[in-house]
């Protein structure tokens, strides 16, 4: 008889991507409060908190705050660090300088190694609405399962789409694997004819939520940009040291890092991707006014400050 393996115990971090400028929404700011402000800092759709403090309530709700990292641009590291006051435990990674969407995620990800390299991570965007959080949760659970099914695979969460969008970035899935499936492809910002085709052929829109072992991530991207993840591995020994002498090594290696994309220089190579479905979570990304404004006059019920600027839009 076989002996059963006892099942992994499960060690989940959160790593939160708060480093982007959303320059199309922050104008908005300029008009409101006098001052251009990142959308992910910006209560956009309530008056009561911002995308980020939003995305922190989803997640605290199953990942403990001290096992959350957050990355940041330098400048907004105060801003931040003030957001997320009432989430102790939290850690804000400020980078130095902007490098692309990749060592915005291997900054942070080098925190999670650095303290527990058997790690599962969700990886996700700061600056989206998720109105049904427990939908969240559920396409999580989910996708771990599937991590935990399919060794070094990395699962991206996936929407349905309702309506040909020519601004978002699609998945196109091919077979099952358990309950997700594999990635085809990726398509960004199709025009409409292709978005079409696209909505008809059950694509999906990518949500850039991500659910892997944290040393998959790390795998991906080395074999997608050796160099990139070289330059920051003694990085994860400087942290688990000395979390304050890592802060001026830091600054050494955004010195010498390459700007890397990680949704078009990373993952578009790889082959260890499956899609996981998010159903029913009301997932909304406002990038840009157009697309805010829209939303608000299909949501009575939400008490935007933004409200006031919509009929001089």
């Amino acid at each position: 008889m076989k002996e059963q393996q006892a099942p992994r115990k499960r060690n989940l971090w959160a790593i939160v991507l708060a480093g982007g400028k959303g320059t199309r929404i922050s104008s908005l700011s300029k008009e409101l409060i006098g001052q251009e402000v990142p959308k992910q800092y910006l209560p956009l759709l309530s008056s009561k908190r911002s995308l980020l403090q939003e995305t922190h309530e989803r997640l605290n709700d199953f990942i403990p705050q001290e096992r959350t990292v957050v990355v940041v641009a330098k400048e907004w590291a105060g801003l931040a660090t003030k957001q997320l006051q009432d989430y102790p435990g939290v850690r804000v990674i400020p980078q130095p300088c902007d490098r692309g969407t990749a060592p915005g995620i291997l900054l942070p990800l080098c925190h999670v190694l650095a303290h527990a390299p058997d790690a599962d991570v969700v990886v996700t965007p700061s600056d989206h609405h998720i109105a049904n959080p427990i939908a969240f949760k559920t396409a999580v659970n989910e996708a771990l399962r599937t991590i935990d099914a399919v060794p070094n695979t990395m699962a991206l969460l996936g929407v349905k789409p309702e309506y040909p969008a020519t601004d978002f970035g699609w998945i196109q899935p091919a077979e099952m694997v358990g309950s997700a499936r594999r990635v085809a492809r990726f398509i960004e910002k199709p025009d409409l004819q292709k978005a079409e085709v696209l909505l008809k052929g059950g694509a999906l829109w990518n949500t850039l939520i991500m659910v892997s072992r944290a040393s998959s991530v790390w795998t991906t991207i080395f074999r997608g940009n050796p160099s990139l993840a070289a330059l920051l591995e003694p990085y994860i020994q400087q942290v688990a040291r000395s979390p304050l002498s890592a802060v001026g090594y830091c600054e050494y290696v955004y010195s010498k890092l390459p700007t890397v994309d990680f949704s078009s220089d990373i993952l578009q190579d790889a082959t260890n991707l499956v899609v996981s479905p998010m159903k029913s979570a009301g997932w909304f990304d406002c990038g840009t006014p157009e697309r805010l404004f829209d939303w608000l006059r299909k949501t009575p019920t939400s008490d935007s400050p933004f409200r006031r600027l919509m009929n001089t839009a």
